[in-house]
């Protein structure tokens, strides 16, 4: 049996748990057994992020036969070069970067430019925006650099000019991103939105959640008095307060591609040095788009979950979801209600057509696996994730769809 350690920069939720299944499910047909090291950016400054940096370096002990690396989560706080160096630190052993490339290493990148290209000719030619603000990402990261060409030359190829103004100042991820990046365009610049701006493109999702929240706050409605779109379709987009427009990144086919590369190498066979997976836009209310499901859907108040019961299910998630050695209560809480929205979703899409999306069991699946690698035990968030659901359906049971 090959062992393959896995470096992963934080625990495997949201985008790097699909590629985590990616790789497992194809370890196990190419009889490899993978192993996932949980640590954190490189040269992070936070005591809890250095100590789980040690695992890196305990990693060059043990007997691995190769190494799949999530290059793009470790560079945060490093240059390209110390970054690089790191990566060929482990070899001889095959070793595979994913997301960034690396010269003379086997790389798997995903098509950042297509992705965008095709994302924001739909707001062009769909919708007719010509106004555009662009809420940049990280300098150095070269997917979110690639994503802000692809932007500007897009605008150029449809006769769009773009004020360099409109663009935020490139800035690492914080929960107080939108309220920055908001305040920079709209205080500080004094650009207003539907006059400067008709739509907000954001580097990925989170900055996109982030900045409709803010908009929120603000007393503005998305996508009525502006549209936001991101790039990554994480987990939440599709149920989020108002469904994000976005560019879905294949994450479970780059670890599945991951495993096939170390698996043909093992074998003695060449591979390809860049190997690019195909991005494609998922559009949805953020941007303007409605899909005729949800014209026939009603707006109507969350269901109130008992106290009770949001503090067992606390329980239970503050077993992944920690911060510095503590429960995380505000990913908690998002994660919640993330599963009350999915399971509401499609209650109401089941009355409305009579048909089941699988929306929310893809997202409970995705949990509860979450919760087996932390600890294994499951029986009682079943049970509690099933009373709520209970509660949900009787809320709804008499809900006018026509």
């Amino acid at each position: 049996m090959v062992n393959l350690a896995v470096f992963m920069p934080g625990f495997p939720t949201s985008i790097f748990y699909d590629e985590w299944i990616g790789i497992r499910d194809t370890a196990l047909q190419h009889s490899i057994q993978p192993f996932c090291v949980i640590g954190a950016p490189l040269n992070s400054n936070t005591n809890n992020e250095k100590n789980a940096n040690i695992l890196y370096d305990i990693t060059r002990s043990c007997r691995f036969d190769c190494l799949a690396i999530w290059s793009a989560g470790l560079d945060w706080y490093v240059s390209r070069a110390d970054l690089e160096a790191f990566v060929r630190s482990f070899l001889p052993i095959p070793v595979v970067s994913i997301e960034i490339p690396m010269l003379g290493l086997p790389s798997i990148t995903t098509d950042n430019y297509n992705g965008t290209v095709e994302l924001v000719k739909h707001l062009i030619v769909t919708h007719k925006y010509e106004r555009f603000a662009y809420a940049r990402g990280p300098y150095g990261h070269e997917g979110i650099e690639l994503r802000f060409q692809a932007f500007c030359d897009t605008l150029i190829h449809h006769g769009i000019i773009f004020n360099s103004l409109l663009a935020t100042q490139p800035e690492q991820w914080s929960e107080d991103y939108g309220k920055n990046a908001v305040a920079e365009l709209l205080d500080e610049k004094k650009f207003n939105l539907g006059e400067d701006i008709e739509c907000i493109v954001a580097a990925n999702d989170a900055r996109a959640r982030s900045i409709i929240e803010e908009l929120h706050f603000r007393g503005y409605e998305v996508p009525k008095d502006v549209a936001v779109v991101g790039f990554d379709d994480e987990e939440w987009a599709e149920v989020f307060s108002v469904p994000l427009t976005t560019v879905r990144q294949p994450f479970y086919e780059m670890g599945k591609k991951a495993v096939e590369l170390l698996s043909d190498i093992i074998k003695g066979k060449q591979v390809p040095s860049i190997n690019t997976v195909q991005s494609d836009p998922v559009f949805r209310s953020s941007c303007g788009c409605t899909s005729n499901v949800l014209k026939q859907v009603p707006v109507s108040n969350k269901t109130e979950i008992p106290q009770a019961l949001f503090e067992e299910l606390s329980e239970e998630l503050a077993r992944i979801y920690m911060i510095d050695g503590k429960p995380d209560k505000v990913q908690i809480e998002q994660r919640i209600n993330l599963l009350i929205d999915a399971c509401t979703a499609e209650i109401m899409e089941e009355k409305a057509t009579g048909k089941q999306s699988g929306l929310f069991l893809k997202k409970l699946e995705t949990l509860i696996k979450q919760v087996e690698l932390s600890s294994g035990e499951i029986a009682n968030l079943q049970n509690v994730i099933s009373k709520i659901r209970k509660i949900i359906i009787s809320s709804n049971s008499t809900t006018n769809l026509t």
